[in-house]
This record gives C-alpha cells, structure tokens and sequence, in this order.
C-alpha cells in the first residue's frame, strides 16, 4: 500500500505554485511599477499612487476650448514639474486649482495638478506614460 504525505511541496497556501500567493505577489509587483514619460522614459509616478475622485480613476473632462481630455488621478507625481500658475477657472474637481504639470526629464505635458487648502492630487493623461519595464 502507497502512503501519499504532505512534505510541503506543490500547491498550496503559502506554497510555490499557489495561485493566491502568486496573484499577490503580482498585486504587489503591479503597485511598485512606475510610470514613466513616454516620450523620454523619465520616471513620472507609480502605480502604488493611484487614487480616486467620486469612485473613478479615470475621468473624462472637456476644457474651455471644447477639446476633451482622459486623466488618471495619482496622489504623488514626483516626476512631474509645474508650467503654469495656479488657475481656480474651470476646474474640472470644485474647490480644486489647476496647474499645468510637465516631465522633469523632458517637459512634454503630462496633465495638471490639482490643488485644495488641504488636498492635492495630479490627473496625468495616460496616453503620455509608459510602464517602465
């Protein structure tokens, strides 16, 4: 008669070929992952950053001249730098201001940063970054 013992090798909590751990560790892997300028591969912000303004990561905002842009909210940006004064017109967050923020490696626009008495987060469009790989 064969006796099958568990010696703590194969699949299981805790265990290589744990498909929870595993997707853990991608979890934690996806979150450390910075995002960098497009353009120059300059290291803007990273996953780990990433927040949400009424329950949306992403928003979709048309500015004064009608043209329409998709921003991603980040809480920090280290890698952006700001091109504009602080401007309160047309906001597209109330109570926010709006700074034009750019690449520190290159200073391709990026997005905006925005601005409360006690809060600040910055929309970067996502077609202007890259996943460093």
């Amino acid at each position: 008669m064969l006796h099958c013992f568990d010696h703590g090798v194969g699949p299981g909590p805790g265990r290589p070929g744990d498909p929870e751990a595993q997707g853990r560790d991608e979890a934690a892997a996806r979150r450390d992952r910075w995002l960098v300028c497009a353009d120059c591969g300059y290291p803007i912000t990273r996953e780990e950053h990433r927040t949400e303004r009424d329950g949306q990561h992403q928003h979709t905002q048309m500015n004064p001249h009608g043209v329409i842009h998709r921003v991603a909210l980040y809480t920090q940006a280290p890698g952006c730098v700001p091109q504009s004064d602080p401007e309160a017109y047309w906001s597209w967050f109330t109570g926010y201001a709006w700074t034009i923020v750019g690449c520190g490696g290159c200073a391709q626009h990026l997005g905006w940063r925005f601005d409360a008495p006690s809060d600040q987060f910055y929309g970067l469009l996502p077609e202007r970054l890259a996943e460093r790989v």
